[in-house]
């Protein structure tokens, strides 16, 4: 199973092209297990992406439902064609994480596997945020916690 760690949406500016809301569905569709969408210093993307994906989670269970069921609603007259659309059944599990781009030089992409590890990322970054002018951030080594509190860090692939 194929999982994609690093993807940068639209929120990275003049990097990535692409809603989060679009790249939870496209990972949905081709059954991808996971999901982290990793902004430059920033963790907006991931909000849309939730809301997206609980949409999708809703929408199996709708149809899972109808299956067991029958039909919620009025029946379809027979002489209109069947409505198009493609069939989701996988919901990817999203992984919240960010690209911490530090002054010192070095870019990481940060995955927050536990509540604590999301809380220690969250705090980073807006501890970057205050240090900088509206719309930046300006992260430094020295700014993570010692035994980085559930966040390993990945090298972006080049």
């Amino acid at each position: 199973m194929f999982a994609e760690l690093c993807i940068t949406s639209n929120f990275t500016f003049l990097t990535g092209a692409s809603h989060p809301e679009e790249y939870a569905e496209r990972a949905a569709l081709i059954g991808l297990s996971a999901l982290a969408i990793a902004d430059r210093n920033s963790v907006a993307g991931i909000v849309r992406a939730w809301s997206q994906l609980r949409e999708i989670r809703h929408q199996i269970a709708e149809r899972e439902a109808a299956l067991t069921d029958g039909p919620i609603g009025p029946p379809r007259p027979d002489q209109l064609p069947a409505p198009p659309g493609l069939t989701i059944t996988n919901l990817p599990r999203l992984i919240p994480a960010a690209r911490l781009c530090f002054t010192d030089g070095i870019e990481a992409t940060a995955l927050a596997t536990t509540r604590r590890g999301w809380a220690t990322l969250c705090r980073l970054l807006t501890q970057g945020r205050r240090r900088a002018p509206k719309g930046d951030c300006e992260l430094h080594l020295r700014d993570l916690p010692p035994p980085l509190a559930g966040l390993p860090l990945l090298r972006p692939p080049p």
